[in-house]
């Protein structure tokens, strides 16, 4: 059945000398300033049911919030999401019925966006909104000082909450490789984790770049595997897959294991690792891969007894370049004489893009183009193979042997002739470098 959309909008510019409500105050529609008067759990909205209320804010300018809340008066609602200028995050309920919920993390916008959708009747009181206008923080909203290769201050304290793309650290002055940090890169992005239910993971917090606990997402329970699914504007030449996450008051028991599984969709191209679980742990997966997509499902295992403890998602990490691209300074690929558009992410070598990689069982003409060999694919056959400048991509062993007057499996040594008269000796030095012949003419005593 579908559900009736009540959208509700505010349009106009909104004027902050504080961090505070940025939206108090405002007139929504029909609904005049119940959702902005800074009653939490009174002056409410009831909306019917089977009904979905998208609530909009348009504020004329670009703001750095510092948390989004929603509060209720009875609810029963199935889910509720909020948007950036980027993506969506969103957070369902199963057998909570939630008075209040808060997203925490900061975000960057000209909008907010809150979606609440439920097949049953539900009161909604207010909607909060904290933060500066960007450029500013604190209780004042005073002007950000920050460091020349920062690109945004943290509305709260004033320091580089995010960097330039090619930086990080505190003050901007590290190389940045993690093309997640502040969703610089992406799409499109959907965390979440599975038991007998779905549970929405914040994708702000998942990508701000902080692993400490009070920005950790508590998972509900102890789930068995979650997953994040991630995808990104342009194709990335991806080297490592990053999970952080912290572990609280689990048994110390070797049979409890993380494993941890990447695929780049549509490939088939997969990486994993199993660890003996800590108190908390970056946890680090090998994928040399050139993707748009990317799926990460993590799966505790364990006894099939209770298991006590709690589990928090802390931060994902994806290390790589853009396709193109390889190395930690993101130097730009070598690969003229390669097959494939793009290089190895670690080294710049020539990959097998139709092998996951795997250069040791490529098939011919698929690492090197036509007439080059070698790890990068920068070494000329030779033109006196039987068929000049057919080779192994490999070696460089010449395909069909070589032609005549020439030996070795490369076939860049020249043979000696003789003759009863007179005897002629050629010489090539090596093929690709600047070569002479040398004759002379032997007569026979």
């Amino acid at each position: 059945m579908k559900i009736p959309l009540v959208l509700v909008c505010f349009t106009g510019t909104v004027l902050v000398d504080a961090l505070e409500n940025i939206i108090f105050g405002q007139t929504f529609g029909i609904y005049g300033t119940n959702l902005t008067d800074g009653l939490r759990h009174d002056s409410c909205i009831t909306v019917n049911q089977s009904t979905a209320l998208e609530i909009i804010f348009n504020l004329g300018k670009e703001y750095s919030f510092e948390s989004i809340a929603i509060y209720f008066k009875e609810s029963n609602i199935s889910y509720i999401s909020i948007a950036d200028d980027i993506s969506s995050t969103w957070r369902p309920f199963y057998d909570k019925i939630p008075s209040e919920v808060v997203f925490l993390g900061q975000r960057e916008s000209n909008s907010v966006k809150v979606n609440i959708n439920s097949n049953e009747l539900f009161t909604v009181c207010e909607v909060e909104a904290i933060g500066c206008e960007k450029g500013r923080y604190g209780e004042n909203c005073t002007v950000c000082d920050f460091p020349a290769n920062c690109e945004i201050c943290d509305v709260t304290d004033g320091s580089c909450y995010r960097c330039q793309s090619n930086f990080t650290g505190t003050n901007c002055l590290q190389e940045n490789d993690n093309l997640l940090l502040g969703k610089r890169d992406l799409f499109h992005q959907n965390f979440y984790t599975s038991n007998t239910h779905q549970y929405g993971l914040d994708n702000v917090l998942l990508t701000d770049g902080k692993v400490e606990k009070p920005l950790c997402q508590k998972l509900e329970g102890y789930p068995t595997s979650f997953s994040a699914i991630v995808s990104f504007r342009d194709l990335l030449n991806i080297k490592m897959i990053n999970v952080f996450m912290l572990f609280e008051n689990i048994p110390n028991d070797e049979n409890i294991t993380l494993d941890i599984y990447v695929y780049a969709y549509g490939s088939g191209y997969n990486s994993r690792g199993t660890f003996n679980l800590s108190s908390d742990e970056l946890y680090k997966i090998p994928f040399e891969m050139n993707t748009y997509i990317i799926y990460t499902g993590i799966e505790n295992t364990y006894p099939d007894i209770p298991l006590s403890g709690s589990v928090y998602m802390c931060e994902m990490e994806v290390k790589g370049c853009l396709s193109g691209y390889y190395g930690t300074t993101c130097t730009r690929c070598n690969h003229s004489g390669c097959a494939a558009d793009f290089c190895h992410s670690l080294d710049g070598s020539c990959v097998c893009a139709s092998n996951n990689f795997d250069v040791t069982t490529c098939p011919e003409g698929v690492l090197c183009k036509s007439g080059w060999f070698g790890k990068y694919c920068d070494q000329r056959c030779s033109n006196h193979c039987n068929v000049s400048y057919e080779c192994y991509q490999g070696n460089g062993t010449c395909i069909g042997g070589c032609a005549d007057g020439w030996t070795s499996d490369r076939c860049d040594q020249g043979k000696t002739r003789n003759h009863n008269a007179n005897s002629w000796l050629y010489i090539e030095l090596t093929f690709d470098r600047f070569y002479e012949g040398v004759h002379r003419n032997f007569q026979k005593s």
